[in-house]
């Protein structure tokens, strides 16, 4: 797997640096996420093949308890499933910060959807966010990251496994898990430059 290298080294998590530490978990949070969405908006009735190839397919989709439970509370999940939505967690708490770092920016951007009060709403609605966010005392505090002499080789490094993540995401076969496994790797890539 592209983990592999991170992953194992977190086995010896006080030899690891805190940067491969911090993807491992990122990339698991964003796993768990993909698996999380795909329990969320499952086809639970109708020929797959028949949704797949049919928009006008009248298949029902909606959560399917069994499936989030076949990756979060089986057997050879039940040890590692608490670590990835502890994961999920700090992916929530990395994207959170990148949405503090961009809170100067979304509040004097001026939306345009081509509607006046529609544009007046998402005005308020980002503004509301924003006060959330700035509410929440615990953001992830990135100032302890790259901060070593071999950053510049870390952040080059984390740029190529980032790259690497998306190209694999265009060839995995399920169109679902494509779907909702590049638009969530893609979107973190952006915050992530945001954060680092």
């Amino acid at each position: 797997m592209i983990m592999e290298p991170f992953a194992s080294d977190l086995n010896k998590s006080n030899e690891t640096c805190i940067e491969k530490r911090t993807f491992y978990r990122a990339i698991s949070g964003l796993h768990a996420s993909i698996n999380i969405h795909l329990s969320a908006k499952y086809l639970l009735s109708s020929s797959k093949l028949d949704a797949m190839f049919n928009s006008k397919s009248d298949g029902k989709w909606g959560p399917n308890l069994t499936e989030f439970r076949s990756h979060f509370d089986k057997l050879e999940a039940q040890k590692e499933g608490f670590s990835w939505l502890k994961n999920l967690y700090f992916l929530y708490l990395l994207e959170l910060r990148a949405v503090v770092k961009a809170a100067p920016f979304l509040r004097n951007f001026n939306f345009y959807t081509g509607n006046a009060e529609e544009d007046s709403d998402v005005k308020l609605a980002i503004k509301d966010l924003l006060r959330v966010v700035d509410s929440f005392p615990s953001h992830f505090q990135e100032t302890a990251l790259f901060s070593t002499k071999d950053a510049p080789k870390l952040k080059a490094e984390f740029h190529q496994r980032f790259t690497n993540i998306t190209r694999i995401m265009d060839c995995v076969g399920c169109q679902k898990c494509r779907l909702w496994g590049t638009i969530q790797v893609k979107l973190y890539f952006t915050r992530r430059i945001q954060v680092f």
